[in-house]
C-alpha cells in the first residue's frame, strides 16, 4: 500500500494537499511543483525562521549548529556525512547527508540510531536544504516556515524561547536557584514542625552571618538533605524561614556563596580561536560550552568543568574550563590539550591550550578577531 495520501475537505472534491508518511509515523506535506525537476527548493517565506518537517520544526539556529558539527567531520573516516542517493538531486551533484538529531539531542558522531531528519550539504559543506526520510527510503523536502518561540518543554530544539532570568547563588560551579531555595525553606519549616527527632535545622549565630539563623544541609541538586553523607552546601535561613542565602562548609567555617542571576540570552565571544596547531570556530566553542553547562550542577563527580585561575578575560570571574575537540565532544577518555573557557553564565569567554614550558602549562589561545597571530605567540611569550 502506498504511503501517500490526498487531502480534501468534506464539502468539496477539490484537492487541498498531498502528504506522505515518514518513518516516525507522522505525515509531511509534499511540495507542489509545476513540473518534475530535481533542483533544490527555494520556497522560502520572507519572514521564515526555520524548517518544518511534518510536525517537527527546526529553528535556523539549530540548523546552523548541526551544520557546524557536520563541518568538523570534513575529510574524516566517519559514517556521516554520507552521499545522498535518490531522485531529489542529480546523481552527479555530489550532495551529502548529515543527521540533524539523535534522540532529543543534536547528532555528533558514531554509528547510532539517527534520523529521520537530515541536512543536505554541497561538496563544499554548505547547506542546500533539509529533508526527511519517508518509507521505502523515499526522502521528502522540508518546508521553510515560521513558528513563534515555544517553551523548551513543548519544543526541545527551539532556542528562540527566552526563559526569565533565574536569580540564585553560585557556589563554585554549582548554582542554586532562589525559587527552589524558597520551596526548600517551606519544606524545612514543615519538617521542623512535623518530623519527630529531626536533627535539622541547626540554630547558628556567627560569622559571616551576624544574626540568628538556621542551617540546613543542601544536596548538590538543590534539594534538602535528608539522609546519607552530608555534602558541603548549606541553606541559611532566618528564624521565620525566609532565605538568607547559601554557604559552603569548609574546615569548620561557613563561606557565603555569591548572589548571581543566570540569564538565558548568552553573550558568547563570537571570535574563532587558534589553539597552537588547531583552529576552532565559534560554534565548536559554543557546543563545548553547552556540554560544560549541562555538567555544572550534575550530582556526579565530574573533573570538568574545572575552576580556572589565571589571566583574565573580557568577562567577570570566576572562570571554568572544559575540553574542546576538533572532532566530536569530550568524553572521559579523550581530553586533548585544548579548553574552552566559560563564565558562571555558561558563556564562551576564551580558549586555552596546553604547552610544555618545560612543564605542562595552560596558555591563552589566539583570538582571531584580534588580528594576525604573532610568530612567537605560542613560544616564550605565551600568556600563562
Amino acid at each position: 500500500m502506498t504511503t501517500f495520501r490526498v487531502v480534501f475537505t468534506r464539502d468539496s472534491d477539490e484537492v487541498v494537499d498531498v502528504i506522505d508518511k515518514i518513518t516516525t509515523d507522522d505525515y509531511t506535506r509534499c511540495i507542489r511543483r509545476d513540473s518534475s525537476h530535481t533542483k533544490p527548493s527555494h520556497s522560502e517565506l520572507d519572514n521564515s525562521n526555520g524548517y518544518l518537517c511534518g510536525h517537527e520544526f527546526f529553528p535556523d539556529e539549530v540548523i546552523e549548529q548541526s551544520l557546524a558539527l557536520a563541518k568538523t567531520k570534513y575529510n574524516r573516516k566517519t559514517k556521516y556525512p554520507c552521499p545522498y542517493i535518490g531522485p531529489l538531486y542529480p546523481a552527479d551533484s555530489g550532495y551529502l547527508m548529515w543527521p540533524i538529531k539523535r534522540g532529543n539531542t543534536l547528532y555528533l558522531s558514531g554509528i547510532v540510531p539517527v534520523g529521520p531528519y537530515y541536512l543536505i550539504l554541497s561538496k563544499e559543506r554548505q547547506l542546500v536544504e533539509v529533508i526527511v526520510r519517508g518509507y521505502n527510503n523515499n526522502f521528502l523536502r522540508c518546508i521553510r516556515s515560521r513558528q513563534a518561540p515555544k517553551a523548551p518543554a513543548s519544543d526541545p530544539y527551539s532556542k528562540l524561547f527566552v526563559p526569565p532570568p533565574k536569580p540564585g547563588y553560585i557556589c563554585g560551579r554549582s548554582f542554586f536557584e532562589e525559587k527552589v531555595l524558597k520551596d526548600n525553606a517551606e519544606e524545612a519549616k514543615f519538617r521542623s514542625k512535623n518530623v519527630m527527632k529531626s536533627q535539622y535545622p541547626i540554630e547558628y549565630f556567627g560569622p559571616p552571618y551576624r544574626e540568628n539563623c538556621l542551617i540546613w544541609p543542601l544536596m548538590r541538586d538543590g534539594s534538602l538533605y535528608k539522609r546519607g553523607k552530608i555534602g558541603i552546601y548549606r541553606l541559611i535561613l532566618k528564624p521565620n524561614y525566609n532565605v538568607i542565602g547559601v554557604a559552603m562548609w569548609d574546615n569548620g567555617k561557613l563561606i557565603p556563596c555569591d548572589k548571581k542571576t543566570i540569564i538565558a540570552n548568552k553573550n558568547h565571544d563570537t571570535s574563532d580561536y587558534q589553539c597552537n596547531t588547531t583552529r576552532y570556530n565559534h560554534q565548536q566553542l559554543v557546543i563545548a560550552a553547552e556540554e560544560a553547562c549541562k555538567k555544572m550542577n550534575s550530582p556526579a563527580k565530574n573533573h570538568y568543568p574545572a575552576k580556572y585561575e589565571g589571566p583574565g578575560f573580557n568577562s567577570d570571574a570566576p572562570y571554568f574550563t572544559y575540553p574542546v575537540l576538533s572532532k566530536g565532544v569530550y568524553s572521559h577518555r579523550n581530553v586533548g590539550p585544548d579548553r574552552v573557557v566559560i563564565n558562571t553564565n555558561c558563556e564562551v569567554v576564551g580558549a586555552l591550550t596546553s604547552l610544555f614550558m618545560p612543564k605542562k602549562t595552560l596558555v591563552k589561545c589566539h583570538r582571531l578577531d584580534d588580528g594576525p597571530i604573532a610568530a612567537d605567540f605560542f613560544g616564550a611569550n605565551a600568556v600563562t
